[in-house]
């Protein structure tokens, strides 16, 4: 392995909160392996108006960092807000929270750490329809005051048992969902069996069941994959695991789209996600299954990708477009000559068979090139260049894709620059996953999503254009001149760059979409 750390405090950030002509600044230096607080003291008056802003600045080069959340401690008169007063370490005394619409009080102290479900409170009605409660605390603690009317019934359901590591089980297909997403897993094992035969729904809870005892464990898919390859009497060729992955798995900002969680791969720049970390149960670098990711938050998503794929597959032969490859390359610098390797995937897909089209920046627009909806009625559509988690540097951003119009045909999206296909930001997508997947609000009348990418081959994190280069060739070879499943390019890609790129691009490169899809 060549994976580099550096060593010592190489993450900083600074604070600076500015309100009305106040101004306080605070930084904090760490190596970056857990989380860093950044406490400011600030004059709670200062939040009054409404003016003030908070700006984070990363002041090392090559750093990146993750905000998870922004806290606000002040005074407050304790009065309930929907029926509900939280308030974090109150202080031993007496207290009264007013504002209630009901005498029916519950008092939780402790609510996230030990909870103790209190009844010695006073209810007191305040002459106005409300009611107010007063109870006491003999030491500092979290406490939670609720009427009756602000509490949910509790969900209840039965779980079924189910039996994965019976080695009788076979599958063809398999099919990794949560129960949220039923619609899209019944969609697709639908499609799938009648063109891959034996097609199989694993649900994620029962993974977690019986490989890691109940609890949200992403080592137990992990764990499950490599019981299927060794155990099962027919392991599965290709792996579709359904739903978004973020870093916010547990739902601290409240995004609500993260189903499958994400596994992490070590870069030379920190840490990046990586789906590879589930598919190589033998830790060689290449992917034990053929397998992809369809990044979908709601069913509606979900069975419209499917049904995207189907239309695809279901297209008569137009060689005007299904051997058209449309390759860009940003400017060169000292990152690469994106222009020489443009030049030298063009000349070698040409070689393969199919009409390739080479754009070069500044020479040709490649924006216009990029954001023309007929670019993407192509096999492939590939760039080389510098780029980030929702664009390709000043030529493409995700906000471009509702403005396309490609339903003839759909190309797949071979980026080859830094952090495109990267779902680590929760309520934020990826160029592509923008691109493969739909919105809600994106959908016709009729629930589809026609247009953009048909599927993804695109980098988590920060990638070497060298090392790139090498994994593209490779891929071309097995998805273009033999014909491959875009789950069977990616394995072979890895296979074939073993030992010829650094260890951790092997990590970032996944596939977004159907890995049992081929290439028209």
């Amino acid at each position: 392995m060549h994976q580099i750390f550096r060593g010592g405090d190489d993450h900083r950030v600074t604070a600076t909160f500015v309100s009305d002509g106040i101004e306080v600044e605070k930084f904090v230096t760490w190596d970056g392996f857990e989380k860093k607080i950044i406490e400011l003291e600030i004059d709670q008056a200062a939040l009054a108006s409404g003016n003030g802003k908070l700006r984070l600045t990363t002041e090392l080069s090559g750093s990146w960092e993750l905000l998870d959340r922004i806290e606000i401690d002040y005074q407050r008169e304790m009065h309930a807000d929907s029926n509900q007063l939280w308030m974090k370490g109150l202080e031993a005394g007496t207290h009264t929270v007013r504002g209630l619409s009901s005498a029916n009080v519950y008092l939780v102290e402790s609510p996230t750490d030990q909870p103790v479900w209190r009844s010695d409170l006073l209810v007191t009605p305040e002459g106005d329809g409300n009611y107010s409660a007063t109870f006491k605390l003999t030491a500092t603690s979290d406490v939670l005051v609720s009427a009756d009317t602000a509490i949910n019934e509790p969900l209840v359901t039965a779980d079924v048992p189910s039996n994965l590591k019976s080695r009788n089980k076979r599958a063809n297909y398999l099919i990794i969902a949560p129960r949220g997403l039923t619609d899209t897993a019944n969609t697709l094992k639908a499609y799938r069996q009648g063109t891959h035969g034996k097609v199989k729904i694993v649900w994620l809870q029962d993974i977690y069941d019986e490989f890691s005892f109940g609890r949200a464990d992403p080592q137990a898919i992990r764990d499950f994959l490599k019981y299927t390859k060794e155990r099962w009497r027919k392991a599965p060729e290709f792996v579709a695991l359904i739903g978004r992955g973020t870093a916010d798995h547990t739902n601290i900002q409240g995004k609500l789209d993260s189903w499958v969680p994400l596994q992490m791969a070590v870069t030379p720049w920190g840490l990046a996600s990586s789906d590879a970390s589930y598919f190589d149960v033998d830790a060689d670098g290449v992917n034990d299954f053929s397998a992809g990711r369809i990044s979908v938050v709601t069913d509606e998503e979900g069975v419209a990708y499917v049904n995207k794929v189907k239309n695809y597959e279901s297209l008569a032969f137009d060689g005007n477009w299904m051997r058209r490859v449309v390759l860009a390359a940003d400017d060169p610098d000292s990152a690469g000559d994106f222009h020489a390797d443009v030049a030298t995937a063009a000349a070698h897909v040409s070689q393969l068979g199919y009409d390739s089209e080479a754009y070069y920046y500044p020479t040709n627009d490649i924006g216009a090139v990029l954001r023309d909806s007929t670019t993407w009625e192509s096999s492939v559509v590939g760039y080389m260049g510098h780029g980030l988690t929702g664009r390709l540097d000043k030529f493409l951003k995700k906000e471009d894709v509702a403005s396309f119009d490609n339903s003839k045909g759909q190309a797949l999206f071979l980026p080859l620059t830094c952090s495109a296909g990267n779902s680590n930001y929760p309520g934020y997508k990826s160029l592509s996953e923008t691109l493969v997947f739909p919105d809600q609000a994106e959908l016709d009348a009729s629930g589809r999503f026609l247009k953009g990418a048909i599927a993804s081959v695109a980098p988590t994190g920060k990638s070497l254009n060298a090392d790139a280069g090498v994994l593209a060739t490779a891929f071309y070879n097995a998805a273009l001149a033999e014909h491959r499943s875009l789950g069977d390019a990616v394995t072979v890609m890895q296979s074939q760059s073993v030992g010829q790129v650094n260890d951790f691009m092997l990590n970032i490169y996944w596939l977004l979409g159907d890995p049992a899809l081929v290439l028209n």
